[in-house]
């Protein structure tokens, strides 16, 4: 059993609402299909391609224009609407519980950037007097979005580093940016929400945990991963995580669904932020302060040492600013209850001692270099919180509807979605039909779709009346091979949305933190 705690947390939010995506000319051609409406609904999109709002560019802050228009020809475009990433294209806002609270729609109303010295520049950008000053000016000009002289500041600075933009998967520049927002009226989640979010996540984790156990069993007994993973049925459940973290679509109409459980990925590094200057950061860490001691509470029951095992472009690379102080804050954690945590990598897990205690950041068990991480949970040599086969499990964590498309099915589905060598109303026209054809064969009923395409870091988002999203997705599917997909309904409906800003209703998920009970 595992406790959701009532503290509150933070809602992922997508940067901007959904007006942008829903011009006239879609209502217009629902209402009456024909070739010459789809031919003005992909020009009324091309208009937003080429001629993004303000808003809509500062979402892909601190690129050039050029390079704003080269992803918004690409997915790029529906990820500050369709997707609840943090960074520049998303905003994350508080919330609260409480008893007798009813739900409501919030709206946006202040706004303040944060932007974060990268892991890998913070020796440079605070080793003499200038970039300090300069790094403060920075910081200052990104909370009140006065982006163009912002963007003078970070130029100023890289010249006075001598730092050029680096080769790297994750943290490029010289600053981390996120925003942070506050609504009309504190965000506020009610008991009987809460309290079925609780039981909903339990009986996730108890069918994923039963599960894990058998794909682990069967493992040890010499069967491949992915054969081990999808004959797995139940057992009794593996060592259960300590904490981790639901986000959760919530809905006017009380609709409670789970997109996904974070196992535990990140949150605690928020306690690391300097608060100084800011208005709306602070209320968000005194919430993550409390889960944090919650989370503490737990980390106290491990036996010392704790092995902690993250990505090897973290510890080698500097990459990930934001798991770097994840790890910042786990340590101080384990010094406060006294324990020594040893931070390394997979690479690391053959030479660790029987018995030993490993705490996983993130880290994808399916990779050929976890191989001993497997092995040697499966063999009961080590103990691993969370267990990598839950963790392996965990794209089922969710109550969406999730489809595979696979074979002959996926044949077809690229097929449709392949755009024509000279596209023209007619051809526009004809393609909405197969995204039809998409929606009744695969049963959809939502109008944003998330597809899973393997070896991309989060899925790729589609709308149902946007000829150039599915084309978009058919080029990330060719760049990665066409691999065998999975396709969820992301249950958003404009008109049972939580939270709004004067870009329209926005698409949310609410992150709630559980540990064991």
């Amino acid at each position: 059993m595992y406790r959701l705690h009532r503290s509150g947390g933070r809602v992922k939010s997508a940067g901007l609402g959904l007006d942008t995506l829903y011009p006239d000319e879609a209502g217009l051609y629902a209402e009456d299909p024909s070739p010459e409406r789809a031919g003005r609904l992909r020009a009324a999109f091309r208009e937003v391609q080429e001629n993004p709002s303000p808003r809509l560019s500062a979402a892909f802050f601190p690129q050039e224009r050029s390079a704003v228009r080269q992803h918004l020809q690409r997915a790029g475009l529906y990820r500050p609407f369709l997707k609840t990433d943090q960074g520049p294209p998303g905003t994350f806002l508080p919330f609260v519980t409480a008893h007798g609270a009813q739900i409501r729609p919030y709206r946006i109303v202040q706004r303040e950037g944060v932007a974060v010295p990268e892991a890998h520049a913070v020796k440079a950008l605070t080793a003499d007097a200038v970039s300090r000053r300069t790094v403060d000016r920075v910081r200052e000009l990104y909370r009140e979005h006065r982006l163009d002289e912002c963007a003078g500041a970070i130029g100023e600075l890289a010249g006075h580093v001598g730092y050029d933009r680096r080769d790297a998967g994750v943290g490029r520049g010289l600053f981390f940016f996120c925003n942070a927002s506050a609504a009309d009226e504190p965000v506020t989640v009610p008991e009987h929400v809460c309290v079925e979010v609780e039981r909903i996540v339990n009986e996730l984790m108890e069918g994923a945990q039963a599960k894990a156990a058998h794909a682990r069993a069967l493992y040890r007994g010499g069967m491949p991963l992915s054969e081990a993973l999808a004959s797995a049925q139940t057992a009794e459940p593996v060592e259960r995580p300590l904490y981790f973290q639901a986000d959760v679509y919530l809905a006017l109409d009380g609709a409670v669904h789970v997109d996904q459980i974070q196992l535990p990925d990140l949150g605690l590094f928020l306690t690391q932020l300097s608060p100084d200057g800011y208005a709306i950061l602070p209320q968000v860490q005194r919430i993550v302060r409390d889960l944090r001691e919650r989370a503490m509470e737990q980390l106290a029951t491990l036996a010392s040492p704790v092995y902690l095992l993250t990505r090897p472009a973290v510890l080698e690379c500097q990459e990930d600013t934001l798991e770097q102080l994840e790890i910042l804050a786990l340590r101080g954690m384990a010094r406060e209850v006294g324990h020594e945590l040893c931070v390394g990598t997979s690479a690391d897990v053959s030479k660790l001692p029987a018995g030993a205690q490993v705490l996983l950041l993130n880290v994808d068990p399916s990779l050929p270099e976890c191989e001993a991480l497997l092995q040697r949970t499966a063999r009961g040599e080590i103990s691993c919180t969370p267990d990598p086969f839950l963790k392996l499990l965990s794209p089922e964590l969710t109550t969406l509807r999730r489809v595979a498309v696979r074979g002959k099915q996926l044949e077809r589905f690229l097929q449709t979605i392949r755009a024509g060598g000279q596209m023209n109303a007619k051809s526009y026209h004809a393609f909405h039909a197969g995204i039809e054809r998409i929606y009744r064969h695969g049963r959809h009923t939502t109008d944003i779709l998330h597809v899973e395409v393997p070896g991309e870091r989060t899925p790729t988002p589609t709308l149902r009346h946007s000829v150039h999203s599915f084309t978009s997705l058919y080029n990330t599917c060719s760049r990665r091979g066409f691999p065998e997909l999975w396709i969820r309904d992301v249950p958003m409906h404009r008109e049972n949305a939580i939270v709004h800003s004067e870009t329209g209703p926005h698409l949310a998920a609410f992150r709630f933190f559980f540990s064991r009970a």
